[in-house]
């Protein structure tokens, strides 16, 4: 068997659904505001959202996600244009 075809049979090449973790745990922060959280009284009392948002691995996941690149993009748009700006009242 060539390696180009035990690659592809690799199990830690392929995932079910295509997610990575970080995915998954936002897929799983998405769901818990779906989710109704029941009381001691066994009345809804929210949903599981708050409970998840308090716990870092869900914001490191949301952070890792984040799109900085777009921002640094934009960010170089805007100090260009600020640069070719001719007009005083623009770069005061």
């Amino acid at each position: 068997m060539n390696s180009l075809n035990s690659d592809i049979l690799n199990p830690n090449n392929l995932l079910i659904d295509d997610r990575s973790f970080s995915d998954l745990i936002l897929f799983v922060n998405k769901l818990s505001n779906q989710l109704a959280f029941y009381n001691s009284k066994n009345k809804i009392d929210g949903t599981f959202s708050p409970l998840l948002n308090s716990n870092e691995i869900f914001l490191l996941a949301e952070i890792s996600k984040y799109p900085i690149l777009n921002l640094n993009n934009k960010r170089l748009q805007l100090v260009k244009k600020f640069d070719d700006s001719i007009e005083e009242n623009i770069k005061m």
